[in-house]
């Protein structure tokens, strides 16, 4: 069974309970002239009316307007997780990097805390990359590392060793992407990015050196020849496999009260084949209260 836990309001507004002034449903209409298209058509949605906020769902993966709030799930999903890397610099065939998975560490995130965690190397189950060109490391398989009411953690090791006499290489990692799948057939998106895993730096030596966490990617320089060894890692946030993240991150904001008027159009491209449904939620919203109209739309792309 599932139960929503948090709602995460739309981008822009703070509703509050409502008081004796009635906040008006928007006077707002949506529509779309056909429900069938090829994959790559524009999908032109047609508007009238007006709305203090307005917001459009596409229906693909994160974008679900009936999964804009973060649900939680009575048992353990099947987590899966991916990312893509690009290395750089340094002696070619240097393997200096080591990905790992945890379900005990205890969120202390200093050199004592991370060596009493259990940690299981799964490189030898990505597909890492071997020049400047990103390369996806496949899906990786996280169900046999799980434990039954604990999330786990993702690390990433940068290991500098006889950095005396060799070069070591810079790598950076991106597009990361964590999944639990359920048994009742829901999906739920656990994280999109190194962001939302909210990955921590914990060093292990004295050398300097770290990985730099920017929002979208994790990169660690490599050293030249001459430097102390260095061990690094970075490791993720603790991930619930029981909750997912809302999907208000895949909304696209068409209005608010800062830029101008309702609009009277919306364009949009499917590049994937399936069946959509695609929402247009319109919104009035003060600190007196909130009334919002939704509209649907089952679309499908060939």
């Amino acid at each position: 069974m599932k139960k929503i836990i948090f709602t995460i309001m739309m981008l822009g507004i703070i509703a509050t309970s409502c008081s004796d002034i009635e906040v008006e449903t928007p006077s707002f209409e949506a529509r779309l002239d056909k429900l069938n298209y090829k994959a790559g058509d524009t999908v032109r949605f047609s508007f009238s009316g007006k709305t203090d906020y307005l917001y459009f769902f596409s229906g693909e993966l994160g974008k679900e307007y009936s999964k804009r709030s973060i649900f939680e799930n009575d048992v353990n999903g099947n987590a899966e997780f991916s990312f893509n890397s690009n290395v750089s610099g340094g002696t070619v065939g240097v393997n200096n990097i080591r990905v790992l998975v945890s379900n005990d560490f205890n969120s202390v995130y200093d050199k004592t805390n991370v060596q009493n965690a259990t940690w299981v190397d799964i490189t030898d189950k990505v597909v890492l990359g071997t020049t400047t060109t990103n390369v996806a490391s496949g899906v990786v398989d996280l169900s046999p590392y799980q434990a039954e009411g604990k999330p786990l953690f993702i690390a990433y090791r940068y290991v500098g060793s006889n950095t005396q006499t060799t070069a070591q290489r810079t790598w950076t990692i991106g597009a990361f992407s964590f999944k639990t799948k359920h048994a009742d057939g829901e999906v739920y998106v656990n994280a999109t990015s190194v962001s939302n895993a909210t990955f921590t730096n914990v060093t292990f030596d004295e050398n300097a050196t770290q990985w730099t966490v920017n929002s979208a990617s994790l990169t660690h320089v490599g050293l030249a020849a001459g430097n102390l060894d260095d061990d690094d890692w970075v490791i993720s946030s603790a991930i619930n496999l029981k909750t997912a993240i809302g999907d208000a991150t895949g909304v696209v904001t068409l209005r608010t009260l800062n830029t101008g008027f309702t609009p009277s159009s919306f364009e949009y491209v499917y590049q994937t084949p399936g069946t959509y449904k695609a929402t247009v939620a319109a919104v009035n919203a003060t600190s007196q209260g909130r009334k919002d109209k939704v509209t649907e739309f089952t679309i499908v792309v060939e």
